[in-house]
């Protein structure tokens, strides 16, 4: 991705995140957890046919049924709430520097 295209997923985070100071952020990386369930294996992000056994993997790992996922876009986001879920629950591992910036998986 340009680095334009980063700043201004950052500048509208970073103005989400002012407008909701009640709740907590964390910054979410689905392809890592994605390569934790090996989904490559299983065609991840390479055809729409791949998605639904991406989606078992996904759903076998959390025990949950998951709504129909029709798109790679809509897998990524499930995948952001799965790390979400591990952020609340204190699961996720976390990647970086908590003065410069952490991602979690």
């Amino acid at each position: 991705m340009s680095p334009m295209f980063l700043g201004g997923l950052t500048a509208r985070a970073m103005k989400l995140k002012s407008k909701c100071q009640n709740y907590d952020f964390y910054e979410a990386y689905p392809g890592a957890v994605a390569k934790q369930l090996e989904l490559n294996q299983w065609n991840y992000k390479k055809d729409l046919e791949s998605i639904p056994q991406c989606k078992k993997v996904l759903e076998d790992r959390i025990g949950l049924e998951i709504t129909p996922i029709n798109s790679w876009h809509q897998f990524d986001a499930v995948l952001a709430f799965y790390i979400g879920w591990k952020c609340v629950r204190g699961e996720a591992e976390a990647i970086g520097d908590e003065q410069e910036g952490v991602i979690y998986i």
